[in-house]
């Protein structure tokens, strides 16, 4: 079984790509100096690894994202990787407002839609 192991980046500005590279020698992500935006960074990336999933529109779904179920708009949350899972879910408010994580999207069980992210303005979540 192959894994589809890849990350994006927030570089302060916007999501990207470019120039993130897993460097086998040493096991660890190379990122670039430089922001997409031009100059020096002087914040370190933000980085989002890959689900392995898609959403109901094909867009891959990576942490920080946030999804919402399909056909149920109070079944949202932020993407993230649970240790006591040793899954992806996302994270909603429950019963009484605590947070719970869910990993239905990732074993196929519920349709969720990407509706925005943790870095970028004006999202829901």
């Amino acid at each position: 079984m192959n894994r589809n192991i890849k990350f994006r980046a927030w570089d302060g500005m916007r999501m990207t790509t470019s120039g993130i590279m897993f460097n086998t020698s040493t096991g660890s992500l190379d990122v670039p100096e430089e922001a997409s935006f031009g100059g020096k960074i002087t914040n370190p990336y933000k980085l989002m690894q890959f689900t392995e999933r898609k959403d109901g529109n094909d867009k891959e779904i990576y942490e920080g994202d946030i999804v919402q179920e399909a056909g149920n708009s109070s079944m949202y949350g932020e993407v993230v990787f649970s240790n006591e899972y040793l899954c992806f879910g996302y994270i909603h408010k429950g019963i009484g407002n605590k947070d719970y994580i869910t990993g239905e999207f990732v074993r196929g069980l519920h349709s969720v839609y990407i509706i925005g992210n943790i870095y970028e303005p004006n999202q829901k979540h």
